[in-house]
């Protein structure tokens, strides 16, 4: 008996192992930087880390002053970076991101000359307490928004390095690109500190500039960041704060801890109580408010000495002991704001049960008023918007990246579909219950551009991308993509296999290849043939009615995919009586171009229609066929 179970249980891992070593081989193509990580064992076929896989990361003790009258940030670091990889490095990437500001620098943002400066000052900076310069002994490079160090010995595997850095800057006023300032006191300060570039098993150290339009790939770093303002002002920032106790007069602080335990909306700061009162304690001319955060891609803050203050918990429904603490920090006059705590809430919830239904994986989330729409760890810059359904999207949409791409750690520079296109998805149904109608919104505008020279597959790298090219690929195509995937396998093995490929990398640096291996894995199925067209190849959704016959009570409806996009079928047919409705999800092109619905029907049947507001069709003109 033994023997026999053993015998099957070979056999069967050799199917697996088949499968999998298929899929390298697949039709989507690979490139030869990902073809050595799964060489060197890095990354496995199975779409899980490799038995060899590594990352890097940093530790961070920064404090830091903010001065509003001159809009400056003065800051000094200690970061201790620890190679954990099998390389010895003969050098070490430091992103200046707020050198997008500096004269001369590459971007892909106009900005206004008021904000163009010489950036970020570095007044000092040491490699394991030696001083480094730009002198003759070639120390450091400043190449636009990357500083490089060069080590005067290497960084071996598995010891660390200590850099300390002091620098300042001034915030920009004008061109706020998801940060800036807002008025004399309200800042949102990101891209700040001098960051510790990735180094990866993919491409080794990740040297892209930061020119404004793509985002950032980052490493999961520990912090803590201790901020110093003047007295009157407040601070919210990613991570837990440590000292809540020395910075709220006793009435405000009782708000916040009534806050910490309601699950309805507190008003911890309100209009009013700036006119009676600062709300912050006047020990001295200056607080320092301290925050910790563990295992984090960034950090941000953000500061007012007027905007009200909204609080409440989420708890959570997976795990009793584990709640959301979720603030709301707004200007009074913006009026959509004094529901965004709540709707904040019930995001997470939905996050929680429904899409992902995943647990929600940060103890805090803090939406700020400030403008745009941005997401960083636990902080969310978002500005006014028009309408609640408005207000809906944007905050669902940004909250949503606490899953993608800051629990899974992407490159965004690179791959900006994999997060962004999930935060697009992801709160789909949630949006369209409170009014929003962005499934629809998404296929009008694929199918607006979808076979435009300019429309690219996915799979170029986002930071050869600009404009409409880049919000589509980044997106709307992918986006769309997964919601139909998920229609064609049922919610049920489509979460699942997602909740599988988020359990193996949460905390990690998935690609591309191992999202698709993973999902292949978990569903059971090589599904080159559906990843392919979507994310590889040029071309459009197109269907089209091909052909109606009718034979006494008989009818055969012929349905043609003429582009390479595959998608749903939705077809309804109009009789003098009645309305009929045939549905197929995208599987039925698996391996096939044309589709033929047969039934029976005694009524005169007036027209017929191929698809629908919620399916993409380039050309509708082949989508109706009249009987006369």
């Amino acid at each position: 008996m033994k023997l026999k179970l053993s015998a099957k249980l070979l056999f069967s891992t050799f199917l697996v192992t088949l499968f999998l070593s298929q899929q390298i081989n697949a039709q989507i193509f690979l490139s030869t930087n990902f073809k050595n990580a799964y060489d060197k064992q890095t990354r496995s076929l199975y779409g899980t880390p490799g038995v060899k896989y590594w990352q890097n990361f940093s530790d961070y003790k920064i404090e830091v002053e903010v001065v509003p009258e001159k809009k400056t940030i003065i800051g000094n670091a200690e970061i201790v970076y620890h190679n954990l990889s099998p390389d010895s490095l003969n050098m070490i990437v430091m992103k200046l991101y707020q050198n997008l500001y500096k004269k001369g620098v590459l971007r892909n943002f106009s900005l206004s000359e008021e904000d163009i400066d010489s950036g970020i000052n570095i007044i000092e900076i040491s490699l394991n307490k030696e001083v480094c310069t730009a002198d003759s002994d070639n120390q450091f490079s400043l190449q636009g928004t990357n500083l490089i160090l060069y080590p005067k010995s290497k960084i071996a595997p598995s010891s660390n390095c200590t850099i300390n850095v002091s620098w300042e800057f001034t915030l920009p006023s004008r061109s706020r690109v998801r940060m800036g300032v807002y008025d004399s006191t309200s800042f949102f300060v990101a891209y700040w500190y001098p960051q510790i570039a990735v180094y990866d098993d993919i491409n080794g150290w990740e040297l892209l500039p930061f020119t404004g339009e793509q985002e950032f790939y980052n490493d999961f770093n520990n912090y803590e960041v201790n901020i110093k303002v003047p007295n009157n002002i407040g601070v919210w920032a990613t991570g837990e704060i440590q000292n809540i106790e020395e910075l709220l007069k006793p009435a405000f602080l009782n708000r916040y801890k009534n806050a910490k335990v309601s699950d309805s909306v507190v008003n911890i700061i309100k209009a009013e109580d700036y006119l009676e009162n600062n709300p912050f304690n006047e020990f001295d001319n200056f607080n320092t408010w301290k925050f910790k955060a563990t295992s984090v891609t960034d950090f941000a803050f953000a500061t007012s000495s007027h905007y009200l203050w909204d609080a409440c918990i989420y708890k959570s429904k997976n795990n009793e002991l584990k709640s959301v603490f979720i603030s709301a920090v707004y200007n009074k006059n913006s009026k959509d704001f004094y529901e965004v705590a709540k709707i904040s809430k019930e995001a997470i919830e939905f996050f929680e049960s429904k899409s992902p239904a995943y647990p929600f994986p940060y103890p805090n989330m803090t939406i700020y008023n400030g403008d745009g729409g941005m997401e960083f760890p636990m902080m969310v810059n978002d500005g006014t918007t028009g309408s609640r359904a408005a207000t809906v999207g944007l905050t669902s949409h940004e909250i949503a990246h606490s899953y993608f791409p800051f629990m899974m750690g992407t490159n965004e520079k690179l791959y900006a579909w994999m997060d962004e296109s999930w935060a697009v998805m992801l709160p789909f149904e949630l949006q369209e219950l409170n009014g929003g109608n962005q499934l629809a919104n998404n296929v009008a505008a694929y199918n607006d551009f979808a076979g435009n020279e300019s429309e690219v597959p996915p799979i170029v790298p986002s930071f050869q991308l600009r404009g409409r090219s880049y919000r589509m690929a980044a997106y709307t195509r992918p986006a769309l993509s997964y919601f139909f995937l998920k229609d064609m396998i049922g919610d049920s093995l489509f979460y699942s296999a997602l909740h599988q490929y988020m359990n193996d990398w949460k905390g990690k640096h998935p690609t591309p290849y191992d999202f698709f291996f993973s999902m292949n894995t978990k569903i059971g199925e090589d599904l080159s043939w559906y990843w392919k067209p979507w994310f590889f190849e040029y071309g459009v959704p197109d269907l089209a009615i091909k052909s109606v016959t009718k034979s006494e009570n008989k009818i055969k409806i012929s349905i043609n995919k003429i582009g390479n996009i595959p998608v749903p079928i939705s077809l309804t047919v109009y009789t003098k009586a009645d309305t009929l409705l045939f549905n197929e999800n995208a599987s039925v092109w698996k391996s096939k171009s044309e589709h033929n619905f047969e039934f029976d029907i005694k009524e005169e049947i007036i027209r017929i229609e191929l698809g629908n507001p919620k399916i993409p069709d380039v050309d509708k003109s082949n989508n109706i066929y009249m009987f006369k």
